[in-house]
């Protein structure tokens, strides 16, 4: 449990690049896989679109995001199988259930960001912390 503390404190690098005092030191290609797969799921995020009052869903997607953080595709599959289909429709911005979901699901720089986030993981993995 200790080292699983030391990847949450370390979430997205955040605190190794900025050399906090209180940042632990992990093993690089563990912090970069940890980091990878952190920044994949929240990719999905853009499903929070998926919530609509046309289109009810029988399991809401806020939470199965959060649960996707800690066990990817034991969330998202079951999710994608119970999810009510999509019709031949458009679906616009003003469809979106709450004002948060349509906000995160439709911000633009989520993607690229994220993205960035996943390139660094994988930067790290690599070069990051010599003296392992």
């Amino acid at each position: 449990w200790e080292e699983v503390r030391d990847l949450s404190l370390n979430f997205f690098l955040v605190s190794p690049i900025l050399q906090l005092p209180f940042a632990p030191t992990v093993h690089p290609c563990l912090e970069g896989v940890f980091n990878l797969l952190l920044s994949w799921a929240a990719l999905f995020a853009g499903f929070l679109s998926d919530e609509r009052k046309d289109k009810p869903n029988l399991l809401p997607f806020g939470p199965m995001l959060v649960g996707m953080q800690f066990l990817t595709s034991g969330f998202l599959l079951p999710y994608l199988f119970l999810r009510t289909p999509e019709t031949s429709e458009e679906v616009y911005r003003e469809d979106i259930d709450g004002e948060l979901q349509a906000k995160i699901a439709e911000w633009r720089p989520l993607g690229p960001m994220l993205g960035s986030v996943g390139s660094l993981s994988i930067w790290w993995f690599l070069f990051g912390r010599p003296e392992f």
